[in-house]
């Protein structure tokens, strides 16, 4: 995606990197990259807000 494209998400390459790093959420969310299935499963969730129908995507019960 275009960097003119991202709207109000491009003010998040503004954010200093020591600032983010040593976020919770961006670490928590870092660790996923490790497991692309987990990470696969975040995407999934984000993608529909529900985690039924987030379940149902990855066919999992």
């Amino acid at each position: 995606m275009p960097y003119d494209e991202l709207g109000t998400l491009a003010l998040l390459a503004h954010i200093p990197q020591e600032a983010v790093r040593d976020n919770p959420d961006v670490v928590a969310v870092s660790a996923l990259a490790e497991r692309p299935e987990d990470l696969e499963t975040l995407d999934a969730y984000c993608s529909t807000g529900s985690l039924r129908r987030a379940a149902d995507l990855l066919h999992l019960h």
